[in-house]
């Protein structure tokens, strides 16, 4: 049970993110099937196929989750993963790389951005008594 004044931290894949995206970046090991909310695991030690539950959260759902526990949300950071989509060769040169990264870690909090990042961070609070 949280406490008066408590915070939680939660990470959670973004829907919202899967909704503009819908490659699945990890096909060669697994298969994530985002409508039967579903993870399948194809090349496990064992040999054999695993399903798990899968499920993932817009930034309206987290708060809309916490609120009817009775907290707010009092911070959200989106991972916004931009040199995934640029070439090894590019990110290379250390300024770009460094642009790079510093890019990414201020759209991780600037609204609307932080909406659109891969994963989601939120903070939530329980109100003091």
């Amino acid at each position: 049970m949280l406490r008066p004044g408590g915070r939680m931290l939660l990470g959670v894949k973004n829907s919202v993110f899967e909704k503009m995206f819908t490659g699945d970046r990890f096909a060669s090991v697994d298969v994530t099937d985002v409508a039967g909310k579903q993870l399948l695991f194809t090349k496990t030690r064992s040999g054999e196929e695993y399903v798990a539950p899968w499920y993932s959260f817009s930034p309206q759902d987290l708060t809309t989750l916490f609120a009817t526990v009775g907290m707010t949300v009092t911070r959200l950071r989106g991972n916004s993963p931009l040199a995934v989509w640029l070439a090894d060769e590019v990110l290379r040169d250390e300024s770009v790389r460094a642009f790079v990264s510093k890019t990414e870690r201020f759209l991780a909090e600037v609204p609307p951005f932080n909406h659109f990042g891969y994963h989601l961070l939120v903070e939530a609070t329980k109100p003091r008594v």
